[in-house]
């Protein structure tokens, strides 16, 4: 009773009702770690395990139908306590066991309880022999929910299933109580475990000399097949890698958790397999579950910033074979011409740096689009990742041939529609199937012309004037860039006229106009460079002299 009040008293406790007992609720209680209750007193031989809840109420039926022999039988608490009716209570436990009672002149009534004791206690202990496992691990999460914000992928066999750590630090913990436990010399010389399948163990893993948690899967012979139950990764040992695991690592739940990244079956495969080496790599990442099917955690992971990792590598990798050139120095003017060719907000907006190749990718392609054999074209599998040639059409075209072939990406694919990424304009859109073509080789070779920037500065600025630079400048306007440096793919920059005047700057100074390419929307010539942002992409050499003066 000592243990039970000072392992149960001012605890929180998850209680799962087993059925109702006389009036009273017959409950198993769980701790934050799923473990349950009575398994700790069993572990730490406090009592003896009931072979099955049917079992342990015989037991009581059987004692509040001869009350009178309880106390002589069990022979375990002095005269003047008050013993409570066992068939009221959740913990079915004995504090000695039955074996040892001393029975004298007993009716036949206390011979047959005693036989019922008896029969439960070597049941109990034989269960309890083969029954140590791990707590287990708690599956249940709400749909959305961010389930971790630190994890870390330690073993992945393939992106439908990988293991996560959701509390790594956990994991560093245990990893520091069993280097300490390695460290005693009478640990290595123990040579005495016995091997059999379900059993947990430290096993050592030949890599890097360390000893971690393990489960037995399989014994044979000499070769005894383990699992690193907080890595997730399996391997062949023999029993000399094998020792006994103290009960209060026994008690902490795997931290590897089976996952599988919603969506993963519609990958293509190369962008899978370099989707797989970022995953490997990345030292904490955000995980939203989705759904459990067959105990795997389907999830979606997201970066530090929010931003859903295949999105960022769909962004900064939309070509497996043409990179974007990431290599500015700090304060590099790194385009006098730059056009802003989608806008989100200021620190979420894409550039295009060299609008030229733009028009020159897209006229390539209005050639190619009047070829037969491309508007015949029917074999287009989707998969996420695959580059495309997808069909832009505005949304206020009221003509369904008003539009162009861009180059693409797919994001999604959901029935006989597909999410694409127009890769030189930072641009997502849905399109149906028939609008989507294979990227000939020999588009692949030149990288996405979008960068995606954000407007250092701009952070300070309140919601008009931001609102009112984007009007004024950004979407109207060729500037120069200045690089400052650039984090996860992201450009941070500012931007300048042509004439080197920060354009912040001239914002907060209306009345000191310098002289600027800066263009009214209704002068513009849009047809210089088509594509579905045409009219933000010019060239100075096509601008009458009359929208160039300064206002």
């Amino acid at each position: 009773m000592f243990f039970v009040k000072t392992h149960m008293l001012n605890h929180t406790w998850k209680a799962v009702k087993v059925g109702t007992y006389d009036g009273h609720l017959c409950l198993r209680l769980f701790d934050f770690t799923y473990q349950l209750f009575v398994t700790t007193m069993i572990q730490r031989r406090m009592g003896i395990a009931s072979m099955t809840y049917n079992k342990a109420l015989k037991m009581c039926n059987f004692i509040n139908e001869h009350p009178a022999n309880f106390k002589p039988v069990l022979n375990i608490l002095p005269e003047s306590y008050n013993i409570p009716n066992l068939a009221k209570t959740s913990l079915l436990a004995f504090t000695r066991n039955p074996s040892e009672i001393p029975v004298q002149e007993a009716s036949p009534a206390v011979v047959r309880l005693e036989n019922v004791l008896m029969e439960t206690a070597i049941s109990g202990q034989n269960e309890s022999k083969s029954s140590l496992s791990y707590a287990p691990q708690r599956k249940t999460f709400a749909a959305q929910q961010i389930i971790s914000t630190t994890a870390v992928a330690p073993f992945i066999k393939s992106l439908t299933e990988f293991w996560v750590q959701l509390e790594p630090d956990l994991v560093s913990t245990i990893a520091k109580r069993i280097s300490k436990l390695a460290d005693n010399p009478d640990f290595v010389c123990r040579n005495n475990f016995v091997a059999s399948a379900g059993k947990p163990c430290l096993a050592l893993f030949a890599s890097d000399g360390c000893w971690y948690r393990a489960l037995i899967e399989d014994v044979n012979h000499y070769a005894i097949t383990i699992c690193y139950i907080d890595y997730g990764n399996s391997c062949v040992v023999e029993n000399s890698c094998l020792q006994e695991l103290p009960l209060d690592l026994v008690e902490q739940p795997p931290l590897a958790f089976k996952c599988c990244l919603n969506g993963a079956e519609h990958f293509y495969k190369e962008f899978a397999e370099a989707f797989q080496t970022d995953l490997t790599q990345l030292s904490a990442f955000s995980v939203k579950y989705c759904n459990t099917v067959d105990n795997t955690l389907h999830v979606r992971l997201y970066s530090s910033d929010g931003v859903e990792l295949v999105q960022r590598r769909l962004f900064k990798f939309p070509l497996m074979h043409a990179v974007q050139n990431f290599n500015f120095s700090p304060e590099e003017m790194i385009s006098r011409l730059a056009v802003a060719s989608y806008i989100k907000s200021l620190s979420e907006f894409w550039v295009q740096l060299e609008p030229k190749t733009v028009g020159a990718i897209t006229e390539r392609l209005e050639m190619l689009a009047l070829h037969p054999e491309f508007i015949n074209q029917k074999n287009f599998i989707a998969s996420v990742g695959k580059p495309c040639l997808a069909f832009y059409q505005d949304e206020d075209s009221f003509f369904p041939d008003d539009g162009r072939w861009n180059r693409a990406v797919v994001e999604e694919v959901n029935g006989d529609k597909a999410r694409v990424y127009y890769f030189d304009y930072g641009y997502s859109r849905t399109v149906k199937m028939r609008h989507l073509r294979n990227l000939p080789s020999d588009y692949t070779k030149q990288p996405a012309q979008a960068f995606r920037c954000c407007l250092v500065g701009a952070e300070s600025m309140l919601e008009e004037d931001a609102d009112s630079f984007v009007k004024r400048f950004v979407k109207r306007s060729i500037f120069a860039i200045k690089f400052l440096k650039e984090v996860d793919g992201i450009l941070h920059v500012r931007l300048f006229t042509s004439g080197g005047v920060d354009l912040i700057e001239r914002h907060y100074e209306p009345h000191v106009l310098p002289e600027t390419t800066e263009i009214p929307v209704e002068e513009v010539v849009d047809d210089v460079v088509p594509g579905p942002f045409a009219f933000l992409i010019l060239t100075p050499s096509k601008l009458s002299k009359k929208a160039r003066r300064p206002r």
